[in-house]
């Protein structure tokens, strides 16, 4: 079964905090396959304990020439890097690859 990670009134304009989170995002090489995820990105970090000081910590200090990598520590990248994980796994684009065999 698929997890859906829609919510409503979910738009196809890329606000700032979109732009934020697909840069955070390009820390995985799974950052391509969660695109249409993007726009909840900030939501799910918001409310997830772990999550939540770092998409603070980017909201507040990311400039347009540092990338997550030189902003978070080797840790941070991890989990940063585990989270996008989750979200392509848990993704209804996952079950249909998974369902025709890709």
């Amino acid at each position: 079964m698929a997890v859906r990670m829609g919510f409503k009134d979910d738009g196809p304009i890329m606000g700032g905090h979109d732009s934020l989170a697909k840069r955070l995002c390009q820390v995985s090489p799974y950052a391509g396959r969660i695109e249409p995820l993007i726009g909840v990105i900030p939501e799910i970090m918001e409310r997830n304990d772990q999550l939540r000081p770092l998409w603070t910590a980017w909201r507040q200090n990311a400039t347009p020439d540092v990338t997550p990598r030189q902003y978070f520590t080797r840790s941070e990248i991890k989990v940063l890097c585990d989270f996008v994980q989750y979200l392509y796994f848990a993704s209804d684009a996952f079950a249909r690859s998974a369902r025709i065999g890709r």
